[in-house]
């Protein structure tokens, strides 16, 4: 502490890279929101936790930079527009009325934290289906 009070001008160029680094990691995600949340809309998906990425884009109100997390508290988490106050299931991304009137934009990037013990799972049983198939062409064989 002693150094900066006697040469406060050490702080800028310390800050300098903290701040460079702000904006690059601002300047990847300009334009998407995403955060974990569970399935709150009606659909036939799994009830655990997901991570889709979205277009920060209101498309009831058409703005743009609108998107704000969970305003409401709610257990499952939902994307809520700062101008219109509708609200979209942070999964899905639907819009939370009886009757959806929109939907929020995807990115292509999808994230599921179980993802990779269900890709195991999958890949062991097409092996034991391809071993199957297997013994069947040899007893039509013989």
């Amino acid at each position: 502490m002693l150094i900066f009070k006697n040469n406060p001008t050490i702080i800028i160029p310390l800050l300098i890279p903290v701040l460079l680094l702000f904006l690059v990691l601002q300047a990847v995600n300009a334009g998407y929101v995403s955060h974990t949340a569970y399935p709150s809309s009606i659909n036939k998906l799994v009830y655990k936790e997901y991570r889709v990425f979205f277009l920060d884009y209101c498309p009831l109100c058409k703005e743009n930079d609108s998107l704000v997390w969970n305003i409401k508290k709610t257990f499952e988490g939902e994307w809520t527009c700062k101008y219109c106050d509708a609200d979209y299931c942070a999964v899905t991304g639907y819009d939370k009325t009886k009757h959806p009137r929109g939907q929020l934009i995807k990115k292509d990037k999808k994230y599921d934290k179980k993802t990779k013990k269900g890709k195991k799972k999958v890949k062991i049983a097409k092996k034991k289906d391809k071993k199957k198939d297997k013994k069947d062409k040899e007893k039509i064989r013989n």
